[in-house]
């Protein structure tokens, strides 16, 4: 498959899926533009820190942003359950992300996420 089409797809899958989460193999953050964040955040920074002022600040300026989630197949599957709330309810701690914030989990390796974020994710091969 030419690249241009694969990137017509992708795009298209995108577009098409705003508000569900979408893993994403084959693909890696930096082929992606958004606000990265690393898995390896500490569960007391990803219910409490800053990053969700910063995303609400990017809304305020862009409209739709995108949230990427790296590495989180570098992770165990109990560490990766920090992130079952955001990725299945779009919620973290007290915040709750808006409407206009697309979470995408790029990964080298899909045998790698935990089943329960497979679960609550639509699962794109580019």
């Amino acid at each position: 498959m030419a690249i241009s089409t694969r990137k017509i797809k992708l795009k298209t899958v995108l577009e098409s899926n705003r508000t569900h989460p979408i893993i994403l193999v084959g693909v890696s953050a930096d082929q992606l533009d958004g606000a990265v964040m690393p898995a390896s955040i500490s569960p007391r920074d990803l219910n409490t820190g800053t990053w969700p002022d910063e995303l609400a600040d990017m809304v305020a300026a862009r409209g739709n942003v995108t949230l990427v989630i790296d590495g989180i197949d570098t992770l165990s599957p109990a560490a990766q359950a920090k992130f079952l709330p955001l990725v299945k309810d779009r919620r973290s701690g007290q915040h709750k992300l808006p409407a206009t914030v697309q979470i995408l989990i790029p990964v080298s390796d899909l045998n790698r996420v935990a089943d329960e974020i497979k679960r609550v994710a639509l699962v794109y091969h580019v």
